[in-house]
């Protein structure tokens, strides 16, 4: 992996078996939004990112390398070896399979308590769903970051909530 910082932002290139796509529109967050221009603009971590992909290459819009290294490497698990771990995998046809269909989605690490309420919200609800009750919550309990977008609001912050305001 290599990172180039351009006046758009952070270009990391050399990443093999992941697909921004799958990972981020696979169930396992719901704060992404695709983009006209193919990029995705979300909130991860209490932070705003738009990351955009063609081919190997990453963009990270706006990003330094100091919070590329800090926030987004972490996040998008870049420091882990999946073309061992899908070698190994696909020793069992099953699993072979499975690295056939979604070879490109990687497991986000992300916050505990998001992940947690976002797990609850989902109960009986398809993706779109689930996106729109988060993206409600954000923007009346969370802090803006711009565009348009929130951060998830702290533990502390739902727990002084009522049930009203949860109506």
């Amino acid at each position: 992996m290599n990172c180039q910082q351009t006046p758009g932002g952070l270009l990391v290139t050399g990443i093999t078996d992941f697909s921004l796509p799958e990972t981020l529109d696979c169930g396992q967050c719901f704060r992404f939004n695709p983009q006209p221009d193919g990029s995705f603009l979300g909130v991860a971590k209490g932070r705003l990112l738009q990351v955009g992909q063609i081919g190997d290459q990453l963009i990270f819009y706006r990003t330094t390398r100091d919070e590329f290294d800090a926030v987004w490497a972490d996040y998008f698990d870049l420091q882990t070896d999946y073309v061992s771990m899908i070698q190994a995998f696909s020793a069992d046809a099953v699993l072979y399979d499975a690295c056939c269909y979604a070879g490109g989605i990687r497991l986000l690490r992300q916050d505990f308590f998001e992940v947690l309420c976002s797990f609850i919200l989902s109960q009986n609800n398809n993706i779109p769903r689930i996106k729109g009750i988060i993206a409600r919550l954000c923007a009346r309990f969370g802090q803006p970051l711009g565009q348009g977008q929130y951060a998830f609001p702290t533990p502390e912050t739902l727990a002084d909530c009522s049930l009203e305001d949860f109506a």
